[in-house]
């Protein structure tokens, strides 16, 4: 254990610095019962929001050391560095499943500049209609053309953006290359040589930009269901066709394993397609009831069928063979059961800033574009030519972001690493599958790559702890991955 952080748990807890030099740490109050229930060590982060040019604003993060929960004597000096995803998903609340992966080591958790838990807080109220808030969100479920909802969408991303310039936040530092500068200084401020870098979805990207600007202090990473700029940020048009390619290869096999399925969707490459046509062409109508008990009705064209399979592919892959077919036939008996429409509410920011500030969300999405980030004339021709991008990804809105973010000409060129890596992967995720791992493989020799069988995006399941448990014991070595086919395909519903 670094001799600085004994020192602070030593200390009295209610101690309050007078001390204003930046960065620095001290001991502070744990930011959730969970945390404390684990007996984790929690301190304050304080830093520059802007390093390059301070403008008198400083950034407070809260950290949280965990213990392992399998305690040894004398447990190894190299903490793990988890890397929450969204971006903007707080982990000071939800870490257990962290902890069984990390093993023997102890948890480095952080809320990255502009989180729930940080201050500032990137805060936009009232403004949610992102599709990954709520998957009936005004931008899928809709009367209105294609284009008038992307106008929603980029209403919503422009006020948020002058919201937060109006309050005096330096939007531009609010992205990975930033996160990564904290990360380094939290690192060095606690007294940790080396560390053991795990990232999940969008994190296992701020994980990467670590690795990126900081090699020489990584001893180990883990990208679980990763999902990083190199990739994530290309013309969202051209990760809908990778991604779609999926959802076909589902329905094959399903022709290949499952005995009448090829009698249910005899033509199975262009089911997905013709489903979507037909819920264009005749969109299924539904009326609810709100939670203020109005009633609303509610619109699915094919691009809410697009957006419902790729938000939640893990719940749906094994219907899809009779909601394609049924579709076709004019039957839209399932659908309220497919949409989940029974759960549909007005949902605003208001009913997830608790845990999840939908103006970092968009500050990291379109900041870590730096100078990528699309026109509005890419944004609008997109969803002119694919309207199914409505249900998919926001990258398009980024358009209406009103800065480059500040990251280096380099953020996104591709680099070398030998660092030890683990990539695993679901084979039912439908944004962030093996090709991921293929293709961050590419300039990394040591990386090893899984795939879980019938694991999706969020799985948590014994086999990716125990594979993890074992590559952090010993990443050079080869992992025993003998359990990926362990959980069952789900049973293919036909009819």
């Amino acid at each position: 254990m670094p001799a600085t952080v004994l020192l602070w748990i030593l200390a009295p807890q209610t101690v309050v610095s007078q001390d204003m030099r930046v960065p620095r740490i001290e001991p502070g109050e744990c930011v959730s019962q969970q945390l404390i229930d684990a007996g984790a060590r929690c301190f304050l982060f304080y830093g520059e929001e802007n390093r390059d040019n301070p403008n008198g604003t400083i950034i407070t993060l809260p950290v949280a050391v965990v213990p392992p929960l399998e305690r040894i004597e004398n447990f190894p000096a190299d903490p793990v560095i988890y890397y929450s995803g969204g971006p903007g998903a707080s982990a000071m609340q939800r870490f257990d499943w962290i902890r069984r992966d990390a093993g023997i080591r102890e948890l480095l958790l952080v809320d990255h500049r502009g989180f729930i838990n940080a201050e500032p807080t990137l805060q936009c109220p009232g403004l949610q209609i992102s599709p990954y808030m709520n998957q009936l969100s005004p931008v899928v479920v809709s009367e209105e053309t294609p284009l008038q909802r992307l106008q929603l969408h980029a209403e919503t991303i422009k006020r948020c953006y002058d919201k937060l310039i109006a309050e005096g936040i330096d939007v531009a530092r609010y992205n990975e290359y930033e996160i990564s500068r904290d990360i380094d200084e939290i690192r060095s401020l606690l007294g940790y040589d080396t560390v053991n870098l795990y990232g999940h979805s969008t994190g296992a990207g701020t994980a990467l930009s670590y690795l990126r600007y900081y090699p020489d202090v990584v001893r180990s990473m883990v990208l679980y269901s990763p999902w990083f700029g190199e990739y994530r940020n290309r013309a969202p048009m051209d990760e809908y066709y990778s991604i779609k390619q999926m959802y076909t290869d589902i329905l094959g096999l399903c022709v290949a394993n499952e005995p009448g399925c090829r009698d249910v969707i005899p033509a199975w490459y262009h089911e997905i397609d013709r489903a979507r046509r037909a819920l264009d062409e005749k969109p299924f109508r539904t009326t609810v009831t709100d939670a203020n008990g109005d009633q609303v009705t509610l619109t699915f064209d094919g691009a809410a069928f697009m957006g419902r399979v790729y938000r939640w592919f893990e719940d749906v892959y094994m219907v899809l063979p009779k909601i394609t077919s049924s579709v076709q036939k004019g039957d839209y008996s399932d659908l309220d059961e497919f949409f989940v429409t029974e759960e549909w509410q007005r949902v605003t920011i208001n009913d997830v800033e608790e845990s999840y500030p939908y103006g970092y969300y968009v500050a990291h999405i379109c900041n870590d574009m730096g100078a990528n980030r699309p026109t509005t004339e890419d944004a609008i021709s997109m969803i002119d030519r694919e309207p199914a991008l409505l249900g998919f990804e926001d990258l398009k809105a980024c358009a209406w972001w009103g800065t480059d973010g500040a990251v280096p000409p380099e953020h996104h060129d591709r680099f070398y690493s030998e660092v030890p890596t683990l990539s695993l992967h679901g084979q039912v995720d439908s944004c962030c599958g093996m090709r991921w791992g293929e293709f961050i493989g590419k300039t990394m020799p040591n990386l090893q790559s899984v795939e879980i069988q019938a694991v999706g995006h969020w799985n948590d399941n014994p086999c990716r702890h125990r594979i993890t448990r074992d590559f952090l014991l010993s990443p050079s070595s080869e992992v025993d991955d003998s359990c990926k086919n362990d959980i069952p395909m789900a049973p293919w519903v036909l009819e």
